[in-house]
């Protein structure tokens, strides 16, 4: 959190959400391995995703949106992400918990691995997607 201002200085911000989601991929990829140290090391890293995409999009906002939109703008980006978002996640990941479940084990590489393959699909059409200003 204390870097991204620095960041913000040597990065567009396309690279800089892009970095998040990366973090998102590889904190997967650490829990898929069902071990303890990389695990933990999978939990530090949620920080970097959550900072580099959920506070880039914050600031992104901010700069971007015209003022009289943007109180709007951020209502609707907090909606998302911690409202409707977050319950629509929870039901997802709850059914997809259930289909990794057979007879009481849980298949956590499949598990994780196919959380981590949505992040990569997300991140793959964001950088089709996101073309900056112009």
């Amino acid at each position: 959190m204390l870097a991204i201002g620095g960041l913000f200085g040597r990065f567009r911000l396309k690279w800089i959400i892009a970095m998040g989601l990366l973090f998102g991929v590889f904190r997967y990829g650490l829990y898929a391995t069902n071990s303890a140290w990389p695990v933990l090391l999978g939990l530090s890293f949620h920080g970097f995703a959550f900072t580099l995409t959920h506070i880039s999009s914050q600031i992104y906002l901010a700069e971007r949106v015209d003022p009289e939109w943007r109180t709007r703008a951020q209502a609707l980006l907090s909606l998302m992400t911690a409202g409707v978002g977050n319950l629509l996640g929870y039901f997802l990941t709850a059914s997809w918990l259930t289909y990794c479940t057979t007879g009481g084990n849980v298949a956590w590489f499949t598990y994780w691995a196919g959380l981590g393959g949505i992040v990569l699909a997300v991140f793959g059409y964001f950088l089709v997607g996101y073309r900056g200003k112009t």
